[in-house]
């Protein structure tokens, strides 16, 4: 049971056009992109979250390929039973999402994995996802996830609401948290994740997706839907905006920069994108140059 060529394209090229946003055939960051490669980031495209299915195929991968997948430090999962592939006919992002439950988490996980794995470990002291870093006082992201929590005062950290444990696997022995994220004394929160299983780290990779995808425009369509705005409120651009409920949010110009905001015309402006972070929806074929992406698939197992 394999997964479909069409999804590890749809995957290559999302991930091609974050790391290439302006497709002009170089990578925007290559300190990120060589660090990625160095630590050999992988994405796992699995068939679904089905346990036997996913202890079968590790069992049948080399040892170092089922390790890292066991490993979340430098891969990500994804699976193709979610992954929502738009046909010829949707040329444009908001056109093939239009409905406010028609969502694809492969923009979602190709970026946490680029984000926690990339940024975080190359640009510290704006995307260290570190609690701990810089003394306590946090990364310019750590700071803002910790606004948008309302947690200046940092209670909410794994310190405090995670206990961790050791799972052993056949792959080696990995730490699992159960955090409990109680939002109850921080009202003024725009951003509520309570999965219990992720920790402060997790937190900001999570909210640092957020922010990104919603300075994108690519959450626009989620608006209304409570599922999404129950945990995270700055879905619409204009959410950022003077009078907006998220107008406080410092994230913008955490991971964008000096000057980073929504402007009048509910778009993006970036004027000092030190980072290179995209500004772009990465949608569609990467086409470097005007060149469509031959791309190759090779198989390490069947």
């Amino acid at each position: 049971m394999s997964v479909s060529n069409d999804y590890l394209l749809h995957a290559a090229n999302i991930t091609a056009n974050y790391l290439d946003n302006n497709q002009d055939g170089n990578w925007d960051d290559d300190r990120v992109t060589n660090h990625l490669s160095n630590v050999g980031a992988s994405l796992f495209i699995l068939k679904n979250e089905d346990e036997s299915y996913m202890m079968d195929l590790l069992s049948r991968l080399p040892s170092n390929v089922a390790t890292k997948f066991a490993d979340d430090s430098s891969s990500q999962a994804l699976y193709e039973s979610e992954m929502v592939l738009c046909d010829s006919s949707h040329s444009t992002f908001s056109s093939c999402f239009n409905q406010n439950d028609k969502r694809d988490p492969s923009y979602e996980e190709i970026l946490h994995l680029i984000t926690h794995v990339g940024y975080a470990q190359v640009h510290p002291s704006t995307f260290s996802e570190d609690e701990n870093y810089n003394s306590l006082s946090g990364s310019g992201v750590g700071r803002a996830n910790d606004l948008a929590r309302d947690d200046v005062a940092k209670n909410l950290t794994s310190a405090n609401q995670c206990v961790t444990d050791t799972v052993t696997t056949p792959f080696g022995n990995f730490v699992e948290y159960d955090c409990n994220w109680d939002y109850s004394a921080h009202p003024n929160a725009w951003y509520t994740y309570t999965d219990p299983t992720c920790d402060y780290s997790c937190m900001v990779t999570e909210y640092t997706y957020w922010t990104i995808n919603a300075a994108l425009g690519m959450l626009e369509h989620l608006d209304g839907n409570t599922s999404y705005s129950e945990e995270y409120k700055c879905l619409t651009r204009n959410a950022f905006t003077s009078g907006g409920i998220c107008a406080n949010d410092i994230g913008l110009e955490a991971i964008y920069g000096t000057g980073a905001k929504i402007n009048a015309s509910n778009e993006l402006e970036a004027p000092n994108n030190t980072f290179h972070v995209p500004t772009q929806i990465p949608f569609g074929n990467y086409s470097p140059n005007g060149s469509k992406m031959d791309w190759s698939i090779s198989y390490v197992t069947n």
